[in-house]
């Protein structure tokens, strides 16, 4: 087969939705490249002549040699197809190099990327597949299909959404239009932290959850994903992953000047292991409790009716003395008539009795009401009531209180989690371990209905040391848990108030 009357087609390479790539070979000069053949036979749409164009015109205007370059594009008579043909590369994708051991890779390729950028373009379409490791010419950027240059007068519609979804940015899942280099940035960050922690940062069963989970849930922080990644390094690629793209490195050449100093470092001795999701490891910081009740906050009782018990002076005097009357006595009342008239006097201090007692069981009860209801979208618990309402430190701690006066906390989390509850539940005791902990409690105990584990973790420390509980569920890519923490003074207290919120969650079906 010739394509446009000067190539001829030597053996297929791959394919996708986008067409096919062949090795093909000129007919004059004899050199071999690699030609695109995009879509299928006929007419193209608008939409799919302006990708082919920015495709085409990308590497010329970035001008790198870390992107293949153009030879030769137009439309084939013969076929009706556009076709594409750009230098040859030898090697595979960075996914078959994927590992600790990439992170050169990656750097490398932050070059190119930080050229584009300044040339004006966002990738769109950055992940692991898209970047070549050739034999020869080194790290290479490609599939500038989905580019977007920032002075073209073609606009995405706002409703259009592209890219590969597992590498989305937050604002990219919603839209495409206008996407800023933070949303390279993002896919970057994926890419690291893939290639560290041995599995993506956000999972779900169908791109639709996916994107859900990638624009409305935190992931598993790598420090804790990947224990080996040096810290400074970790730091990094979650500032990558932020969902406010003006908290990430705005561009690739900032993230770059952040990344080569860590490189060297950040190599552990062994590859990078899913040992847990994020969990609240140490008790929560203090912080300054809101100067209102939360909206979300419902009272477990009301205010009690007030009952002001009957009083009263106590008669006093001086007691009658005196020589008996005598004379005829005076005629018995009849013993009937004093017999029915105690049973009506009995009954009815029973029933006052009674109803005073009623009265105070029910304020008794309503004053010693020990707990409040918190509750949010998806879930609800019971909680002490006084206590206080302080900042998780994360957008995924959806509740944390602390005993006031005391060291003590009760939180609620969820995170992204791609792994069974096995996984988590290891990682949490390695977690412990690492921490010098002990795990005094190990079984199953379920939340809110759901197959769950419970652990309970003793820390030491010099203030004595305290211990924390935790109830965890997985459930379809995402991690619920339930932590006490408490000081080891206060643990025997808290048990009964710890088992009570574990037994009080409740969680929506999602």
């Amino acid at each position: 087969m010739i394509v446009a009357g000067r190539w001829e087609i030597l053996e297929p390479i791959g394919s996708g939705g986008f067409g096919e790539v062949y090795r093909a070979r000129h007919a004059v000069s004899q050199n071999e490249a690699a030609l695109k053949l995009l879509g299928g036979r006929g007419a193209h749409s608008l939409a799919e002549a302006e990708r082919f164009k920015r495709e085409a015109a990308a590497p010329a205007r970035i001008h790198h040699p870390g992107i293949a370059e153009v030879l030769d594009a137009g439309l084939d008579p013969a076929t009706g197809r556009l076709f594409l043909v750009t230098e040859l590369l030898e090697g595979e994708t960075l996914r078959a190099h994927l590992g600790p051991g990439a992170l050169p890779l990656v750097l490398r390729m932050l070059e190119p990327l930080s050229a584009a950028h300044q040339a004006g373009y966002v990738h769109r379409d950055l992940k692991p597949d898209n970047v070549f490791v050739d034999r020869h010419k080194g790290v290479m950027l490609i599939d500038f299909g989905l580019a977007r240059l920032s002075s073209s007068t073609y606009a995405t519609r706002a409703s259009e959404i592209f890219g590969t979804p597992r590498y989305m940015a937050p604002e990219q899942a919603v839209s495409s239009h206008d996407v800023t280099a933070a949303a390279d940035v993002w896919a970057v960050g994926v890419i690291l932290y893939e290639a560290l922690a041995g599995r993506c940062p956000f999972d779900g069963a169908s791109p639709i959850e996916l994107l859900h989970a990638i624009a409305h849930l935190d992931h598993v922080p790598l420090s804790l994903a990947a224990p080996l990644v040096e810290p400074r390094l970790a730091a990094l690629v979650d500032r990558c992953l932020a969902k406010d793209p003006a908290a990430r490195p705005a561009h690739a050449s900032a993230l770059r000047a952040e990344l080569a100093p860590l490189v060297r470092a950040s190599i552990p001795e062994a590859p990078g292991i899913d040992v847990m999701a994020a969990t609240m490891a140490v008790p929560l910081p203090a912080a300054t409790p809101a100067s209102a009740t939360p909206a979300s906050v419902t009272p477990a009782s009301a205010t009690p009716a007030s009952v002001t018990p009957a009083t009263g002076t106590p008669a006093t005097g001086t007691p009658a003395t005196g020589t008996p009357a005598t004379g005829t006595p005076a005629p018995a009342t009849a013993p009937r008539r004093t017999w029915r008239g105690a049973v009506v006097a009995g009954l009815a201090a029973l029933l006052l009795a009674g109803g005073v007692a009623a009265g105070g069981l029910v304020w008794w009860r309503a004053a010693r009401s020990t707990h409040a209801t918190y509750e949010g979208e998806g879930w609800r618990l019971e909680a002490p009531r006084g206590w206080e309402r302080i900042d998780g430190g994360a957008p995924s701690v959806l509740l944390a209180l602390r005993e006031p006066g005391a060291a003590s906390t009760l939180s609620l989390q969820r995170v992204a989690w791609p792994g069974s509850l096995a996984d988590y539940v290891a990682g949490a005791r390695a977690q412990g371990a690492r921490e010098g902990g002990r795990v005094v409690a190990d079984r199953p105990a379920a939340l809110s209905g759901r197959p769950g584990h419970e652990l309970e973790i003793a820390r030491s420390g010099a203030d004595g040391g305290y211990v924390q509980a935790q109830r965890i569920a997985v459930e379809r890519g995402v991690a619920w848990m339930v932590s006490c923490s408490a000081p080891r003074a206060r643990l025997g207290a808290l048990r009964p108030v710890c088992a009570r919120l574990f037994d009080s969650v409740r969680l929506d079906p999602r």
